[in-house]
């Protein structure tokens, strides 16, 4: 009968400690061990990995390699040592361990992946693609190796492969705790129309009246499109948003603050002068910059959580929730300025609004205000049964509208001087969205 040496216990109880954070008492029994066998590779290179974990870099490094001198034949010393020595910025040391990890455990998926990130790091880049390829197919369920292709095509302006690994890693894995919305348009974004189409379906079997999944579905069956957002939608959707409305904005790269003060600074405003309306004012994201040109600031949005955000900004005078369009009917005042952020996205036809913000204006006032911009065809968004060339509503849920169609409005309502200039609005699903931003002045 086999039993165990007293090396064999004692380092099994050191190893206990490590693994229950009683560290103080791990480094002593392992360094017992060490004293009493040094030529034991095992306690060396566990003291090593637990010494990595508190941050003792150094000496980590001399035993995880000592422990490799002594014993080369496991594949997650290996690896443990090449996460020490990527912490120490000795890249290509780390690199060789991850391919000695490799060589002898080449199906270890986060190999593959953490080499890949070396190599990305290096700005070898085809490597790095090959690395996380190969993980992907390794593991076909795990996320990871998705999202970080999807991270290298953006940085090489790669976008519709971007796009298509961003949805390959939202659609793997356990699905029970996923956004349907985003969910259903990564199986749409990846071809699986009818299982974006059925998810919808089944939200509404469950909740018929959701606003949300009432206006989806118009969008994914090429329904003819609303020739705006329902209030419900709008309200729901921002209502529960609001709470990470920034943050997310923050990692999608939201360009419409910087994009609102070029305009600002392009009108050569001398003081806080102006009476400034801003129009889906959300959290109060642009509030700040347009205070610094306002003598008087009012906020209107549909959404009341989003409001409650913009109140804790103190920058706005006046916040009311109100549709905008209904606000703009039985507004009295005439401004100088009028914000419209991000907001007629969620309008298609523009006829009504942009005649009472021309109604709402001074003369000489101006108006700016960002738009989408609508995709080439390329087969990807159902065809909806309107027709019409002047907006058309993208499985987002949001609208996008042609140049042409702008311009035609701001001249049909008595705007001139229009300054319009292309860009970026943000990122989603690892692509640009494009978009407009316009500014023009009432006659």
């Amino acid at each position: 009968m086999n039993s165990a040496s007293p090396a064999d216990e004692s380092l099994e109880s050191a190893i206990r400690h490590h693994l229950a954070g009683r560290h103080a008492a791990a480094e002593a029994l392992y360094r017992r061990i060490i004293a009493a066998q040094p030529a034991l590779a095992a306690p060396k290179h566990w003291l090593g990995f637990m010494l990595q974990q508190i941050d003792r870099l150094e000496e980590a490094h001399e035993l995880m390699s000592e422990s490799l001198r002594l014993d080369d034949t496991h594949a997650d010393w290996h690896y443990n040592f090449a996460i020490l020595l990527a912490r120490l910025e000795k890249t290509d040391l780390a690199v060789q361990s991850f391919l000695n990890a490799i060589a002898l455990q080449p199906q270890n998926y986060f190999s593959w992946t953490n080499l890949g990130a070396l190599y990305e790091k290096s700005a070898d880049y085809v490597k790095a693609e090959q690395s996380y390829l190969l993980a992907a197919k390794l593991d076909p369920d795990c996320p990871d190796a998705y999202y970080l292709l999807s991270a290298l095509y953006v940085e090489q302006e790669r976008f519709k492969e971007a796009k298509q690994f961003h949805c390959l890693g939202f659609t793997s894995g356990p699905i029970a705790d996923k956004s349907r919305i985003k969910l259903s348009l990564a199986y749409y974004e990846l071809g699986r129309v009818d299982e974006a189409i059925a998810l919808i379906d089944g939200w509404l079997a469950e909740q018929p009246d959701h606003p949300e999944a009432q206006h989806l579905a118009i969008a994914y069956k090429g329904l003819p499109a609303p020739q705006r957002c329902p209030d419900a939608y709008v309200e729901s959707t921002y209502d529960g948003f609001a709470a990470s409305f920034e943050t997310t904005l923050s990692k999608l790269k939201y360009a419409g603050p910087e994009a609102l003060t070029e305009e600002l600074q392009g009108m050569a405003i001398a003081g806080a002068v102006l009476e400034t309306l801003d129009l889906g004012c959300g959290t109060g994201l642009n509030g700040g910059y347009l205070k610094a040109v306002s003598s008087t600031l009012t906020g209107v949005d549909l959404s009341e959580r989003m409001l409650d955000q913009a109140r804790q900004k103190a920058v706005y005078d006046r916040l009311i929730k109100s549709e905008i369009c209904a606000f703009l009917a039985d507004s009295k005042q005439q401004y100088d300025l009028i914000t419209c952020m991000d907001t007629l996205i969620y309008f298609g036809a523009l006829e009504e609004i942009m005649m009472l913000m021309a109604r709402n204006l001074k003369p000489g006032g101006a108006i700016i205000f960002t738009t989408e911009t609508p995709a080439a065809d390329d087969g990807t968004q159902p065809s909806h049964g309107s027709g019409r060339r002047d907006y058309h509503l993208n499985i987002s849920g949001r609208y996008s509208h042609p140049e042409a169609y702008l311009r035609h409005l701001l001249q049909s309502n008595g705007f001139a001087q229009p300054h319009l200039r292309d860009m970026t609005i943000r990122m989603e699903a690892g692509t640009p969205i494009a978009g407009q931003m316009l500014r023009a002045y009432k006659l």
